[in-house]
């Protein structure tokens, strides 16, 4: 299970119905199974927590393929026995609270202190990741597909879900749930958890504490509208003022459409009236409560609902199976499976609902090609290099000749020096005074810059770099040299030399956008989403329309994707490029500064950082390592589990 070549940092999404009877168990099976088998996910681990304690069932969507783990034929008698004696999270769990409490009798560790090393100590005395893993059972012929049971479904299965108190735990060692959700994003690419349904303090942790994509199962009926439009307020409204930095959008997925009756369908999909009543359409609801939570000048889900839409099948509606598995699997589009193979395209891709994937799609193409010229460029400078040292080998004879010919002319010109004579071919010295170093030429200067950029341009990365460091030693503070030097250096991946001299240029000429443009890569790149989004909101203050080429760098994809903050800047650069007025509530300067000022705030006041100098230089916890988006601030930052 810790095969370093699948070790990356991955995502916890929630599935979430605040109804029972939507589907949520069955779309996120499906989910599962298709982000584990398609290889264009890249053969990550996807991981399925069934955390329906008080209702459990997800593990009789693969009831028959777990003869691995359990060692027995499916057709045993036996099997399904063990299969309901196998353990799983509230045993595993309510062994973590007996190590807490027998490590703290006496005091609790939140989860605002899970970043001190008291934290990691307990954590990992409470903790075993081999003893976690023996609880994972591992889906049979699909190698990276993993399922963690409700628990042990015994005579005492009731009594010790109901005796566990989740509030009394969350409370006291909060810190747990970090350390934890760190753990199985570090070791799984997708993590799935299925949850307990309406109002409870585990749908409550799986709702606020744990994800940081929420997938919002209903079907169309007020009671669902109006339940879940209450919990994704409150569910991002406590994420806003809690210490994760990752953020938490929701998707709000439409199950068991029945397409037969198309009025219906469109009365409650766009709105319209139906036996005298006026009924708002979900699709309108969801974009106006997104917009809000989110802060969104625009918000259009059409595409996402045209897509991701789960049909209702009879043929499913008997028994638990995979639609994914099926024959016709997810090729057809209007299936359960094809609906949720585009959710899962969409959960691995997108940042939030709203987004389009051709946009998306094309931006990770371009940055594909982008590596492809750079491995080609290093290809070339590796094989120049291998040319030069062949040429000096096979040259080594020739180079002897001119060595000794070089000894003769420089001892010819020291002894015509002793002799006082000066040598046919010695040019006449203009000297300079010893104590003046002669300025340098601003032409030649400005056209050895243009040297090294056309041998960057040509793939001599190594040629354009003494080209620069050439001027610069004749010119230490020459700005042309500096910013092209900062810009291979960010280039070849040297951030923290990259960021000094960019700074240096910044500083020097606060008006040079280009500069501000590179800074705000490199501090992405360090991981200080906070710096960066300073240097986005200066660049773009200097000159809006670099609101475009941010977005068609492919540099800035990913982190584009990851941050509201930086959407909602270059949203309001192209509306000053246009002459527009800016909307009031995604204002970037006011969105960005509040962002700023909120989260550095938390982070110096939690870790004792002043400066980017020791950003740089000291790993961050391992609940701030990431660089997510945050969402706007909300009152009532203390968690109260529903």
């Amino acid at each position: 299970m810790t095969e370093e070549s699948s070790r990356g940092f991955g995502e916890i999404t929630t599935f979430y119905s605040y109804k029972g009877g939507t589907g949520r168990s069955m779309a996120l099976a499906n989910v599962a199974y298709i982000l584990a088998t398609d290889t264009s996910y890249e053969g990550k681990k996807v991981l399925m927590i069934d955390w329906d304690l008080e209702a459990p069932g997800l593990h009789r969507y693969f009831s028959r393929d777990f003869e691995g783990p359990l060692r027995l034929v499916s057709n045993s008698p036996r099997y399904e026995a063990a299969l309901n004696d196998a353990p799983g999270l509230i045993d595993f769990i309510t062994g973590v609270a007996e190590s807490y409490r027998g490590f703290l009798p006496s005091g609790g560790i939140p989860e605002s202190h899970a970043a001190t090393p008291h934290a990691m100590a307990a954590f990992e005395r409470a903790f075993n990741p081999s003893s976690f893993n023996k609880l994972l059972l591992k889906v049979d012929d699909t190698p990276n597909l993993y399922l963690l049971k409700a628990g042990r479904q015994n005579d005492t299965y009731a009594d010790r879900i109901r005796k566990f108190d989740w509030e009394g735990f969350y409370k006291q060692y909060g810190s747990f749930f970090t350390n934890f959700r760190t753990y199985l994003m570090n070791e799984f690419g997708f993590v799935l958890i299925d949850s307990r349904t309406g109002l409870t303090d585990v749908s409550g942790i799986c709702t606020k504490v744990m994800p940081e994509k929420l997938v919002a199962v209903f079907v169309p009926n007020r009671q669902n509208l109006d339940g879940l439009e209450g919990v994704i307020r409150n569910a991002t409204g406590y994420r806003s003022d809690s210490r994760d930095p990752r953020g938490l959008v929701a998707f709000p997925l439409a199950s068991r459409i029945d397409g037969l009756n198309s009025d219906l369908r469109e009365t409650w999909w766009h709105g319209g009236s139906y036996a005298g009543e006026e009924i708002v359409g979900y699709q309108e609801r969801f974009e106006k409560l997104l917009s809000e939570v989110y802060e969104l000048d625009e918000c259009h889900l059409q595409e996402f609902f045209d897509s991701t839409q789960i049909p209702h099948d009879a043929h499913y509606a008997f028994g638990e199976r995979v639609a994914a598995r099926s024959r016709h699997g997810t090729s057809d589009k209007l299936s359960i499976g094809g609906a949720c193979a585009s959710l899962a395209k969409r959960l691995a891709t997108l940042a939030g609902p709203w987004e389009a994937l051709d946009q998306v799609e094309l931006a990770k193409e371009l940055r594909r090609q982008e590596e492809e010229l750079r491995h080609k460029a290093e290809a070339e400078a590796a094989e120049a290099r291998n040319r030069i040292a062949l040429w000096a080998r096979v040259g080594g004879a020739v180079g002897l000749v001119l060595l000794l010919v070089v000894f003769f002319v420089v001892g010819r010109y020291v002894w015509s020096r002793i002799n006082g004579k000066p040598t046919p071919q010695q040019p006449v010295q203009v000297q300079q005074p010893a104590d003046q170093t002669p300025p340098p030429n601003n032409l030649d200067v400005s056209a050895t810059v243009d040297a090294g950029l056309q041998r960057e341009e040509h793939g001599d990365l190594q040629g354009a770099m003494e080209k620069y460091d050439e001027v610069l030693a004749k010119a230490p503070d020459n700005l042309s040299a500096l910013q092209a030097k900062g810009q291979l250096l960010l280039r070849l991946g040297k951030l923290k030399e990259a960021i000094i001299l960019l700074r240096k240029v910044a500083d020097s000429d606060p008006k040079n956008e280009r500069a501000h443009y590179s800074l705000a890569l490199a501090f992405f790149e360090v991981g200080d989403p906070f710096a960066a989004l300073a240097e986005v909101e200066q660049t773009l203050k200097l000159d809006p329309s670099y609101s475009g080429k941010f977005r068609t760098d492919s540099n800035f994809a990913p982190y584009i994707k990851s941050s509201i903050d930086f959407r909602q800047a270059l949203a309001a650069a192209q509306r000053t490029q246009k002459g527009r007025k800016p909307n009031r509530r995604s204002d970037a300067s006011r969105g960005l500064k509040q962002a700023l000022v909120r989260k550095r705030e938390k982070w110096r006041n939690n870790l004792n950082l002043s400066s980017i100098e020791k950003l740089l230089e000291t790993p961050l916890p391992c609940c701030l390592s990431t660089g997510f988006p945050v969402t706007r601030p909300r009152r009532g930052a203390n968690f109260q589990p529903c």
